[in-house]
């Protein structure tokens, strides 16, 4: 009997402890699939986030606020991309101001009843001309612009004399004036009489202007 008792013990004793192990196992397997879910999720958001980014979502934020890693790099982020939002919002505005302002400059110039204009000092080529000019000439403001477009609607006999006049000109500063023909769509020469300033800007470039 004694022996029977002890046998029993010991399937006992080993059924138990089977059970604890298999319950240790299950409760190892529940928590390893918890924080594989856990990570997996934490990963997921961050990709979803890197890809916001990467298409300029810069609403987006990642729904995280742990105090592990995960949630340390999720309140990074956050904090990145409130950043990068508010200061696209200053760029817009500060762009909306400057267009504005263009736009309020070009309406001022192109109300003055005479031409507008910005010359390269080097080609003589013209770098900007308010929309008087396509009443002058007959051109688009974009013809006026072409390489070489001053110099080749030049009157040929004012040609050398008006070119050597004005290089000896931006030798210094200063405003001059000059009176000569230029070439009308119709072909006929017509006179103009052009005033220039010329002068050093800011960052020590030569302007050329009239």
């Amino acid at each position: 009997m004694l022996f029977r008792s002890l046998i029993k013990k010991t399937r006992t004793t080993k059924i138990i402890n089977f059970a604890i192990a298999l319950a240790g196992l299950l409760v190892t397997m529940l928590l390893t699939a918890l924080l594989s879910f856990y990570i997996t999720r934490g990963l997921r958001w961050l990709e979803a986030g890197a890809r916001a980014l990467g298409e300029n979502d810069l609403q987006f934020r990642i729904p995280l606020d742990s105090n592990d890693e995960i949630g340390n790099v999720a309140r990074s982020f956050n904090a990145l991309a409130e950043h990068l939002q508010q200061a696209s919002k200053k760029l817009k505005s500060e762009h909306s101001i400057l267009e504005n302002e263009k736009h309020r400059m070009e309406t001022l110039l192109n109300s003055v009843n005479a031409v507008v204009l910005e010359i390269n000092p080097a080609s003589k080529d013209f770098l900007f001309v308010s929309q008087e000019a396509e009443k002058l000439l007959g051109y688009s403001c974009e013809q006026w612009l072409e390489t070489g477009f001053w110099e080749n609607h030049l009157h040929p006999n004012d040609l050398d004399w008006v070119v050597n006049a004005i290089n000896e000109q931006l030798t210094e500063t200063g405003d001059f004036s000059l009176d000569y023909r230029l070439r009308h769509h119709n072909g006929d020469y017509i006179w103009i009489r052009s005033i220039h300033t010329v002068g050093y800007d800011n960052d020590q470039q030569l302007h050329y202007r009239g």
